[in-house]
């Protein structure tokens, strides 16, 4: 898949987890969550997952799936975003011990209704 010229990968393993979408160019997970996420059982793993992929590297960003189906040009403006503030430009290329610009630790737009999981 490719989204302003961007590749992004599907279902990919990055150590012990498999996440929605990544581009290794941008260091940029996309994770589509369904309702169970919310459930307070799950929040835990998944802010442990989240802060995992931070300390390699990567941003998060995280929508919930009705939101891919229903808003999917809201979604697709807000990855261009994220992904138009996350390049450097040459010059500016931070080194690895710099943090992650723009991290979200929660998802982007609205939850899901009640009732609906993925």
């Amino acid at each position: 898949m490719k989204m302003d010229g961007v590749k992004f990968r599907r279902q990919q393993p990055i150590d012990d987890y498999i996440v929605d979408f990544v581009s290794f160019e941008n260091r940029l997970v996309i994770e589509v969550d369904g309702g169970l996420h919310d459930h307070p059982a799950n929040r835990f793993s998944d802010e442990r997952r989240m802060a995992h992929l931070r300390e390699s590297g990567f941003q998060v960003i995280r929508f919930w799936d009705n939101e891919v189906l229903t808003n999917t040009e809201g979604v697709a403006i807000r990855i261009g975003q994220v992904l138009k503030s996350s390049i450097p430009s040459p010059a500016s290329v931070p080194d690895a011990s710099s943090p992650v610009k723009g991290e979200e630790g929660d998802r982007n737009l609205s939850p899901p209704p009640s009732g609906e999981g993925a």
